[in-house]
């Protein structure tokens, strides 16, 4: 699911790990957004360490599995130097106060289509209360 500085789902990834589910965290630096926060950047100072590296090695010490990706060399490399420095409990729990309680993924702009249904949009007509009810 997605997960981020700013997007954490914090009842999510408590009922999975009291569960022994393992998260996977994609879009771990928020779409870029996270990059520009002010204070990861701050901590990125702090640790000679870029924006991302900082938001990575934070998912890293919380257990999480990161999805990263780029078509960019220099910053696959860069994103997996993470593991010469830990983050201080303290600044772990100052990137965990940046959680803004919202989701990332906006559903009600999601479009799902299923070119066999009779309806255009799937998701307004879904029924989880009945499973055996056609959509």
């Amino acid at each position: 699911m997605e997960f981020n500085p700013t997007n954490q789902e914090r009842d999510i990834l408590t009922f999975d790990q009291s569960h022994g589910i393992q998260l996977a965290a994609w879009s771990p630096l928020g779409g870029g957004r996270s990059l520009k926060n002010p204070v990861i950047e701050k901590l990125a100072d702090k640790y000679h360490k870029t924006a991302a590296q900082i938001i990575l090695r934070w998912e890293w010490q919380r257990d999480l599995i990161m999805v990263v990706k780029s078509v960019h060399e220099d910053r696959i490399i860069s994103n997996s130097q993470i593991f010469d420095f830990e983050l201080s409990d303290e600044d772990v729990q100052t990137i965990n106060q940046l959680d803004e309680g919202k989701r990332g993924l906006w559903y009600s702009d999601f479009q799902w289509h299923d070119p066999n249904a009779k309806i255009a949009n799937a998701i307004d007509h879904w029924d989880d209360t009945d499973p055996s009810k056609p959509l």
